[in-house]
């Protein structure tokens, strides 16, 4: 379905002046599901095609995210798969205008295909300009794209940049230190008229609409993914975020154990870095304090960072459509306390659970101890069979009093399998 979508898509454009942005095949219906497929046109145009492909037989769901210089589209087809396209009127970065339509179609080229794409000088400003501008290093296919540009190309990229922003290089391979220019670049684009005067005041304004809109997508998720060291966590949690980020087109956040609005108590006495590097150094549940004075003190302190910084989630993440992937949760305060150098009754920790926000789907990852213990060392088998025990405790408990939040134990064995039934419930609950 998705390679009749997309081959439709192209037949409708053909009727438009347009462009796309960073073409990775020579037809769309060839476009891995990993790739952006992003198009410079026309407003007015856009609502039309996107008016048309809503209709089309083999759609079941449009999500969209309008902007005032972009539609984001996001097409659920019948069978659950994705297609997420970009209407792009303008190239803008916040409230900052870099490009105009009319620049982005200066000079375009038709494929064999028929597909408009950009011109190579064009492309690259455009490209340069994103990835500077977001603080990102250019991608490593990009500068291998880049740099088989012939020698007249590169000249004329230079001059160009030149004359337009002021950079001084020698040599062509010296722009792709993106944040050597920055300073420069900024200064520049201040000084475009669409950056000035009322112009400028009227971006600020559509800057600050497009973020308001954001909190009405409404859709965001909570994710807390629990486990004894060695249950494999991080990995299934890097694994996930790729496929969230290049197939949901969704934005994701990763989150280590605590919202930690408040800094590791060690911080107050030695420094906010130096506490993490002590944190990073030292073996989980190596803290020797059993005072119950001092493990209530640090629990509170612990607590109202959950409490507190549970609200500025939701608003800074949640409420704008963000998924948050939380690397171990509050469920370890109640199951591993330990951890935290913590010495206090399950029961105490747990009751105090009813006051958090409760996640959206929860999952227990869990292994052979055998299998535990290879990829880290750091936990008897004892140990591990008894916190394992004591998780698929808690979690059947707490699943076993709601319908509305999912607590799943997940054997983790094998990475893709994990990863790929996890993201099946995060498809379920953002389409």
């Amino acid at each position: 379905m998705r390679k009749e979508f997309l081959n439709t898509v192209q037949n409708i454009l053909a009727n438009y002046t347009y462009v796309v942005v960073k073409p990775s095949a020579a037809n769309l219906d060839e476009w891995s599901e990993f790739s952006d497929i992003d198009i410079a046109i026309d407003e007015n145009s856009a609502i039309k095609i996107w008016e048309k492909l809503e209709k089309n037989e083999v759609v079941k769901k449009v999500r969209a995210a309008d902007k005032s210089y972009m539609f984001q589209l996001y097409f659920i087809l019948k069978d659950d798969s994705i297609v997420a396209i970009d209407f792009i009127f303008q190239h803008k970065h916040l409230r900052k205008h870099l490009m105009t339509l009319e620049e982005m179609l200066y000079h375009r080229k038709q494929n064999q295909s028929g597909l408009w794409a950009m011109d190579e000088m064009v492309e690259f400003e455009f490209i340069w300009l994103f990835y500077m501008l977001n603080k990102s290093a250019l991608p490593e296919k990009y500068v291998q794209q880049f740099n088989a540009f012939n020698d007249d190309l590169k000249y004329n990229i230079i001059q160009q940049l030149k004359a337009k922003y002021e950079t001084v290089v020698v040599k062509f391979e010296e722009l792709f230190a993106l944040q050597n220019f920055r300073k420069i670049v900024l200064k520049n684009i201040f000084k475009k008229s669409e950056n000035r005067g009322l112009k400028g005041l009227s971006n600020r304004i559509d800057y600050y609409l497009d973020l308001g809109n954001e909190f009405f997508l409404a859709d965001g998720l909570m994710i807390t993914f629990s486990g004894v060291d060695g249950a494999g966590k991080s990995t299934v949690i890097e694994n996930l975020k790729h496929k969230i980020d290049k197939q949901l087109r969704r934005r994701v956040v990763v989150i280590r154990h605590r919202p930690s609005l408040l800094p590791i108590i060690n911080a107050w006495f030695v420094g906010k870095k130096k506490a993490e590097e002590l944190s990073v150094q030292k073996l989980p549940r190596q803290g020797e304090n059993k005072s119950s004075i001092s493990s209530f003190i640090r629990f509170v302190y612990y607590f109202m960072d959950y409490f507190f910084g549970q609200f500025w989630i939701e608003l800074i993440y949640v409420s704008r459509g963000y998924i948050v992937l939380y690397d171990r949760y509050y469920f370890d305060f109640i199951n591993d306390s330990k951890r935290s150098n913590i010495k206090l009754s399950k029961g105490f920790t747990k009751w105090f659970y009813r006051f958090l926000i409760k996640p959206d789907l929860n999952y227990f990852l869990t292994a052979p101890a055998e299998e535990i213990l290879k990829r880290k060392q750091e936990l008897s088998a004892e140990t591990i069979h008894e916190l394992t025990a004591e998780y698929k405790k808690l979690f059947s408990d707490l699943q076993s009093k709601t319908s509305k939040v999912k607590y799943e134990i997940v054997n983790n064995i094998v990475l893709d399998e994990t990863v790929e039934n996890i993201f099946k419930d995060v498809k379920t609950k953002t389409i």
